[in-house]
Parts: C-alpha cells; structure tokens; sequence
C-alpha cells in the first residue's frame, strides 16, 4: 500500500512539473527577490515588462534612485517618452548628461534648424553652457556660402565697430593686380609731376639744373629750371602749349650764361617777344620767369624778375 502511494505520488508531481513547465504562471501578488538571473549562457533567455520599471529605492538626501544598467545596453527598438512613438506626443525624450555619438547622426525634421533660427537674443552664459566651441573645427565646418545670407554683415560688426562702410567701399576695385601698382609706387625723394590736367596742390617745387639747355616734357611741369654750372649758353624747349593749357614752367639763371626759352614753332610767349616761335633770353644771375599755357597757341608770364628779351 505504502508502495502503490508512492507511485501515485510520483506520478503527480512529474505531471505538475510538465504543467508547469508548459505553461506561464500567474502570480497575482508582488513577488521580491534578491536577484534574479534570466537565460544562460549560449540560450539567452527573454523578460517581458508589460508595464514600467521602477526603482523605488532613494538616496540618503531622499531623491529617487535611478533604474541602474550595470552593463552595455543593445536596444533593437526605438527610445521614446509618452504612450506613443514619435513627434505627436506632447512629452520629449530628455537627454540629461553629455552625450558622445561614435557614428552618424541624423535628425529626421528641421526643427533643429527652427529652433536656432527663432534665437532672438543670447547670453554670454547660454553660449558657454551649450556651445562648447574649443573643440569645434571652425576652419574646416565654419564657413557660410554668400547666397545663404539674406543680408550682407554690418560693417560695424567688424573691428571692434571701427571699420565703417565707407571703408569697406575702399576694397572695391581692388583686384590681384595690387602688387603691380604698389611696385611701381613714389619713391622716397622723387619729384611727383602731373600729367597737366590738374594742379599738383601744396607740393614743393622741383628744382632742376641743367647746364646746357633742355627739351622739358610734360613730366616737369611746375617744375624750377635753372643752368647753375653753364659754362656757355643752353636752349631750354617748351612743350606743345596745346598739351599743358593751365600748366607752368619757372626759369632762373644761375651762370652769368645765355638761358634761352624756345617756344614750339606756332606759339608765341606773350611777354617780350613779337612773333610766334621767338625765344626768350636772360643772361644776369637772379633773373627769374614763371611762363603759362594759356590756350593751344600762348605762353604768358605769371610773374619774374630780371631782363628776359626776345631772341630769333
């Protein structure tokens, strides 16, 4: 009998055990363990979480104790806050730490973009906590193409407020050919001349010597002519009046040697000789003319001292 009990005993636990082992069991209470290991090595295993998970544990200040992941966490769906996925629901997803991504990131809207372009105003403070720009390439991500601004920068952005637009409006004309015109700039000591259309304003005259005469060029125009160091007399050639009208030429003699002014042949220098082509002699030391185009055809005198007379 005691044999036969055993039997039958045996035989119901190996048919609740296969129950049991077919079949989920329902606990409709709490139930509390230490820990508690899922799977096993090369099986694996799964939990189900129909619902949330807690951790009602606090800390020795009292605030709640975060659900703590001790190792790597693969998650094969998708992250989201609220009852449903995706942007509809009012309850964004908070990142509440730095966050490093090692692959790419790609953000599914413009709303990043929205964001930024709502800024009206930032502080000093707002920069420093959430644009951390030490480690940030600017020379490689920082450039903005032209056509992407709808307006240009204002100037008194730039330099501290102190470049203005009249000196952006400098730059215009500016080309690579710079150099060109800085190679041939006025060297230190030389005599600046005019092309004789405008007056060369508060500049010094030029004094030229010249022992024997010369043909002057437009080049000398304002320019003092004298023979200092004539041994005999010199010609000194006038330029087309035609070319210089408005321009001057001043004369001093210096050697007690003929100074002889030859104007080209159909112009006349008004002062002291009769006819077109006559030139115009001072031989004293000190003597000094200041001759004027006055048109295309007349040279007159603006001012001089001594005796200047006409010579064919």
């Amino acid at each position: 009998m005691k044999k036969l009990a055993f039997v039958l005993g045996l035989a119901i636990a190996i048919f609740v055990s296969a129950q049991i082992a077919s079949a989920a069991q329902i606990i409709d209470d709490a139930l509390q363990v230490n820990s508690l290991k899922v799977g096993q090595q090369g099986a694996g295993g799964v939990t189900y979480f129909n619902g949330t998970i807690v951790n009602e544990t606090t800390g020795d200040d009292g605030a709640n104790n975060p659900v703590t992941f001790g190792d790597n966490v693969r998650i094969d769906g998708r992250i989201y806050r609220g009852a449903t996925a995706g942007t509809t629901d009012s309850l964004s997803l908070i990142v509440n730490d730095n966050m490093e991504v090692e692959g790419s990131l790609t953000v599914g809207s413009t709303n990043v973009l929205d964001a930024i372009n709502g800024i009206t105003t930032i502080s000093q403070s707002d920069l420093d906590n959430y644009m951390l720009m030490s480690t940030y390439d600017a020379a490689a991500n920082g450039l903005v193409d032209a056509d992407k601004l709808d307006s240009g920068i204002a100037a008194t952005l730039v330099g501290a407020g102190t470049v203005g637009n009249t000196e952006f409006g400098f730059l215009n004309g500016v080309t690579s050919g710079i150099q060109t015109q800085l190679d041939v700039k006025q060297e230190a000591g030389g005599a600046i001349t005019g092309d004789g259309t405008t007056t060369q304003s508060g500049m010094l005259s030029v004094v030229t010597n010249d022992s024997n005469g010369k043909t002057l060029t437009i080049s000398e125009v304002g320019t003092i002519q004298t023979n200092a160091g004539a041994t005999s007399g010199g010609i000194w050639n006038l330029p087309d009046a035609s070319s210089v009208i408005g321009a001057h030429f001043t004369f001093a003699v210096v050697a007690a040697q003929n100074l002889d002014i030859n104007p080209r042949n159909g112009d006349q220098i008004l002062a002291g000789t009769n006819n077109s082509g006559d030139a115009v002699r001072g031989n004293d030391i000190g003597s000094m003319i200041t001759l004027v185009s006055l048109n295309g055809s007349s040279w007159a005198a603006s001012g001089g001292s001594g005796s200047w007379d006409d010579v064919n």
